[in-house]
């Protein structure tokens, strides 16, 4: 599936911006494995792919079913990471009109820390979620589904670099710690 529909104002802020034309599916584990790679150089502690473990009906669980994505090992134990990947999208609903991130799927009790990666035309944006901020959850369905994260601009904000700023101090606000910007684009004279 892809998320960039030709003709709307996310598919044409993100025109030529690198991992775009992807899959939702394949940008999410690419982000994944850089957010991975971020967290293991700016801690200094080693991490590893997650155990597989089994599902209830006793079969192992595939790479898309994993409790958790990955291991940070520390002095004092090992940290179950999982990692949650949202492009800034424009919300065209007549009442909203804004910029927002959504991050689907979070089962809080499946994993020790939660990394929120924010996909922009220009940068990959990393927190580690505080709390319970932006979540929202959908009934009986959340336990099985998970819950969703959701941060937005200022309603009527139409510049991305704008509304990105006010998602990153909102999403701050709320306990998240920022822990690293991630350039996506190459720096001149480089292809």
């Amino acid at each position: 599936m892809f998320d960039l529909i030709e003709g709307t104002v996310t598919h044409a802020t993100f025109a030529g911006a690198l991992l775009a034309e992807l899959s939702v599916s394949e940008r999410g584990m690419i982000l994944e494995r850089v957010v991975k790679k971020h967290d293991e150089l700016t801690s200094g502690y080693k991490v590893a792919d997650a155990d597989d473990g089994t599902c209830v009906n006793g079969a192992c669980r595939g790479a898309d079913s994993l409790e958790f994505d990955y291991t940070r090992i520390e002095p004092d134990g090992r940290v179950h990471v999982e990692v949650k990947s949202s492009q800034l999208k424009w919300n065209s609903h007549a009442s909203t009109l804004q910029w927002k991130v959504t991050f689907s799927g979070v089962k809080c009790d499946l994993h020790d820390e939660l990394r929120l990666a924010v996909y922009t035309p220009d940068a990959l944006l990393v927190f580690v979620h505080g709390s319970n901020a932006g979540v929202s959850k959908a009934g009986k369905v959340t336990e099985v589904k998970g819950m969703d994260v959701t941060f937005g601009s200022t309603k009527g904000e139409c510049d991305w670099r704008v509304a990105v700023r006010i998602i990153r101090t909102k999403i701050e606000q709320k306990g998240c710690q920022f822990v690293g910007r991630i350039s996506l684009v190459a720096p001149k004279g480089k292809a």
